[in-house]
């Protein structure tokens, strides 16, 4: 009866363990909260693009598969952030194009506290001179802790967390930008 007990317990034990450490990405960086621009850049924003560094820069560091993932989601939240802020003029003469290029991405090891840090480097180009209009390194974390109960869900919430705080870094800067006339 106890020998029972004990395999009961010690395979519910196992089954919590590898739910908690199997991987099922739930990455989301929507920014819900985006302020409207109190100032607007005198450029129509035609075009966002977010890389990564190439291979060979990495130093031989293995591309995770969520890894993968990270650029097309961020570029994707980064537009939608840059649509609800209203920072650039529609119908300007002048287009530009943003690029967001992450150089840094340190994924969080195991852990009751979980720290992603992010960086990328975001470029606005004018494109019909090919000018770099603006170009910022931003650095930014996000810290997940026992807030969330598996390692996964906290693994993944330090990501969304750093990002959201890169892509809110970046918008805060702009807001402050001035383009010198065409």
């Amino acid at each position: 009866k106890y020998m029972k007990i004990i395999i009961n317990i010690i395979s519910i034990s196992l089954v919590g363990i590898l739910t908690a450490c199997s991987y099922n990405p739930n990455l989301n960086f929507h920014l819900p909260d985006v302020e409207v621009s109190k100032k607007k850049i005198d450029a129509e924003l035609k075009f966002v693009s977010v890389t990564t560094i190439h291979p060979l820069e990495r130093n031989g560091a293995p591309i995770l598969i969520i890894e993968q993932k990270i650029p097309m989601l961020f570029q994707k939240s980064l537009k939608d952030a840059l649509d609800k802020s209203s920072a650039f003029k529609q119908e300007s003469t002048r287009k530009v194009d943003i690029t967001a290029k992450i150089f840094k991405l340190k994924l969080p090891n195991a852990g009751l506290s979980m720290t992603t840090e992010v960086g990328a480097k975001y470029e606005i180009i004018d494109r019909k001179t090919e000018e770099v209009l603006y170009s910022q390194d931003i650095s930014s974390s996000g810290t997940a802790s026992m807030d969330y109960l598996y390692g996964t869900s906290r693994f993944e919430e330090s990501i969304n967390r750093a990002i959201r705080s890169n892509i809110v870094i970046f918008l805060q800067n702009i807001e402050y930008m001035t383009i010198k006339k065409q």
